[in-house]
């Protein structure tokens, strides 16, 4: 018959199987979400570069992650 601290000593390792899991799982959805930014960036940069001069009204937010021209 299996005493306490044996007990005890299955219920951590448990634990500590499941936080490993846990913490994979997380890494592979953080490596999921960095590929699908790196694809949309990707995919902003393959557009043609914008013309600073000939875009007035030109923001930070509308120019992230494109390339701009300056003359």
């Amino acid at each position: 018959m299996p005493d306490r601290r044996d007990s005890l000593a299955l219920v951590a390792a448990c634990l500590t199987a499941a936080g490993c899991v846990w913490a994979g799982r997380w890494q592979l959805d953080r490596l999921h979400q960095r590929r699908q930014r790196n694809a949309a960036v990707i995919a902003l940069r393959a557009r043609p570069p914008l013309e600073v001069g000939s875009i007035p009204s030109l923001t930070a937010d509308s120019a992230r992650d494109r390339r701009l021209r300056a003359r």
